[in-house]
């Protein structure tokens, strides 16, 4: 049985009505986690990094790869 890896993901909207993805975001890495905890304490970690010029709002997610979105934190 393969191991159930988690997913860091997040998506940037922007006060321009755009949005990104989180390859831009500062510190972002769209890494997999083992554990759902361990991807948590990265969410909770970038919520307090100052977020680029234009940001409106950030919603962050851990999700189990390759499953939907598991949880999203917002910003």
């Amino acid at each position: 049985m393969t191991p159930v890896k988690t997913l860091l993901t997040a998506m940037l909207y922007m006060t321009d009505g755009t949005f990104m993805d989180g390859h831009s975001y500062p510190g972002f890495s769209p890494v997999e986690y083992g554990t759902r905890r361990e991807c948590l304490e990265r969410v909770e970690f970038l919520k307090q990094v100052q977020p680029p010029e234009g940001v409106k709002h950030i919603v962050f997610g851990c999700r189990y790869a390759p499953m939907d979105w598991d949880l999203h934190l917002s910003r």
